[in-house]
């Protein structure tokens, strides 16, 4: 997915997500809160970059992605698809069926 002109992020198995960029190459792992399975899907959107996986989502804070929990875990399990909507709701396309969290993720 490309971010931004001369930003590109990639997706890889096993929770690996790499930014080209630049100055360089940075990947992305487990270690960096990654955590996420095999990536499925990459999306930016006001200047986070969210990431879904076979086993969640997360989201990239400049520095570390970030886990997103929701009360059903199973809901973010094979999320293949991220939107956002006019009014900042997040939609995503899962191994459960379309899920929409009305609250602001960041």
């Amino acid at each position: 997915m490309t971010e931004s002109p001369g930003r590109v992020w990639l997706g890889y198995s096993r929770s690996r997500i790499v930014l080209l960029e630049a100055d360089g190459v940075h990947p992305y792992n487990l270690k960096d809160g990654a955590d996420i399975g095999s990536i499925l899907t990459l999306h930016a959107h006001e200047g986070h970059i969210f990431a879904g996986g076979s086993n969640g989502v997360a989201s990239f804070d400049g520095s570390q992605f970030r886990r997103i929990s929701l009360a059903r875990k199973e809901a973010l399990r094979g999320v293949s698809g991220i939107v956002f909507d006019k009014l900042g709701g997040l939609w995503m396309n899962g191994g459960t069926g379309v899920v929409h969290v009305t609250a602001r993720v960041t």
